[in-house]
């Protein structure tokens, strides 16, 4: 995690109503997203378009921040009030050869079998060397990171266990 994204997520917490005792008691949530911004890049929006070659979904129908089932089942438990979501927009700048480090550090990459890692690599190569990035050279990957919190609800306390 970003130095600026715990800072955003240390903020949100620090302004929450309900730092008290009773509820670092009662427990809370907490959630992060880090989700590539393929719409404020090229070559992420190119780079997205190799995932279905490893069996992945494309990161770009992942938007950034929690589904509506996320918040949905979050009420729906009855442990936890409204949740509250924040986005940070941030970027990485790394080389060419980090940016396809990062690529085979997902699992569909990493379970792909061996030739197909290597066609991925080669697609992922010729992807990069379209926009000028090079091994060595500097790219920006721009991410969007949305942090949720909320504290346990007061009014229902999750069953007791036997």
């Amino acid at each position: 995690m970003t130095a600026l994204l715990r800072q955003r997520a240390f903020e949100m917490a620090s302004r929450s109503p309900r730092r008290s005792p009773s509820s670092i008691r009662g427990g809370g949530l907490a959630c992060f997203w880090n989700v590539r911004d393929v719409d404020a890049s090229p070559l992420l929006a190119e780079y997205d378009e190799l995932a279905p070659m490893v069996g992945a979904e494309r990161c770009g129908l992942r938007r950034p921040g929690p589904r509506a089932e996320t918040r949905t089942e979050i009420l729906a438990s009855g442990l936890f009030d409204e949740p509250v979501f924040e986005q940070v927009r941030h970027e990485v700048p790394m080389t060419g050869e980090e940016f396809i480090g990062l690529a085979f550090t997902t699992s569909h990459v990493r379970m792909a079998p061996p030739a197909l890692q290597a066609q991925f690599r080669r697609e992922l190569e010729r992807v990069l060397a379209q926009h000028g990035v090079l091994a060595t050279a500097q790219v920006t990957v721009p991410y969007v990171s949305t942090a949720g919190s909320r504290d346990a609800t007061r009014t229902r306390r999750p069953p007791r266990m036997a």
